[in-house]
């Protein structure tokens, strides 16, 4: 990991002008610290701009909904550069701008239990955070449209809500998908 973090910070050297720590976030990303953006095959998708870098999950990138894809769509015009990022192989590879909207052109709309799935990830992301739970769980809410208020709602509007039991509650409910 090493190597591919030195030939990435040389990149970074060379296109960023301002927010080079950004890179700091997106060795965290890589390393697991945000499970949010944790990458299961190990691929990312790595924007350089002027002003910063986003780093994002390949895996996310397949559905409108997700944080890494919002932020694909929001930075693509402003890329210097684009690089798709393979920790398993240690592979740094540009990838042109057309690819990249191509890629994003084919993203998916989620079913519920990929939501659900995600509001797992987002409440497991914050845990160690002051932020409340149920503050956490209402974004995360909005920004997927769960169809499922009912639940939702009850622990959106508990103060006392912890995250524990947030997850429980949500894998509870994940849980009865595999059942059907």
């Amino acid at each position: 990991m090493k190597k591919l973090f030195e030939e990435m910070q040389t990149l970074v050297n060379n296109y960023v002008k301002h927010y080079a720590t950004d890179f700091e976030i997106d060795k965290d990303c890589i390393l697991g610290r945000y499970p949010e953006t944790l990458s299961a095959s190990g691929v990312y998708y790595w924007y350089l701009r002027e002003c910063g870098t986003e780093i994002m999950s390949a895996e996310n990138l397949a559905w409108k909904e997700t944080n890494d894809y919002t932020r694909a769509e929001c930075w693509l015009s402003q890329a210097l550069s684009i690089f798709r990022i393979d920790t398993q192989a240690q592979v740094l590879k540009p990838v042109p701008k057309a690819q990249m909207r191509n890629l994003l052109n084919h993203a998916k709309t989620m079913d519920q239990e990929t939501k659900l799935k995600y509001v797992v990830l987002r409440l497991k992301s914050h845990v160690d955070c002051k932020i409340p739970a149920y503050d956490i769980l209402y974004h995360a809410a909005n920004q997927f449209k769960l169809t499922e208020p009912e639940y939702i709602n009850g622990m959106i509007h508990n103060p006392r809500l912890t995250y524990e039991s947030a997850i429980a509650e949500i894998e509870q409910r994940l849980a009865s998908f595999t059942e059907n």
